[in-house]
């Protein structure tokens, strides 16, 4: 999925709020278990993106799931890159444009397997919509958005 030397945009869900957050990397090297080192866009201090994590020393590992796009400067935004409006903290993916748009951004670029698509909001205003319908989930939020 990553290559060094190559530009990434990666969106996650934020840990503390819940929110999708919008990074632009480039990766510079890789450590021995196979974890990118990187850096920010514009700046030089490296970190690291692990591929595999666990909650507590005996969970069970869980796959880095965050969505992954080649190159910078994307289409499509994150909610929180947008200067006026409504931040989200629903632990959803929320991409601003229309429900088709996002579809056919994610489909066509999208880079990582374990991207859970079925969290994906599309945001235009103040209306959610789910990106896939279709698919099913336990998430509550997606579920509401729904009419579930």
């Amino acid at each position: 999925m990553f290559k060094a030397g190559e530009r990434y945009t990666i969106y996650r869900i934020d840990s503390m709020m819940a929110m999708t957050r919008r990074s632009e990397i480039t990766v510079k090297d890789f450590d021995p278990e196979g974890n990118p080192i990187y850096s920010l866009r514009g700046k030089r201090k490296r970190y690291l993106l692990r591929l595999q994590s666990r909650d507590y020393a005996s969970a069970p590992v869980k796959p880095f799931r965050d969505a992954v796009f080649a190159g910078w400067d994307q289409p499509v935004l994150a909610d929180t890159d947008q200067r006026t409006g409504v931040m989200r903290g629903n632990a959803c993916y929320n991409f601003l444009g229309t429900p088709a748009e996002v579809r056919t951004w994610i489909d066509a670029g999208q880079l990582n397997p374990n991207f859970p698509r079925e969290h994906a909001l599309a945001i235009e205003g103040d209306a959610e919509r789910a990106v896939y319908p279709e698919m099913e989930t336990t998430h509550a939020v997606m579920n509401r958005v729904k009419g579930e």
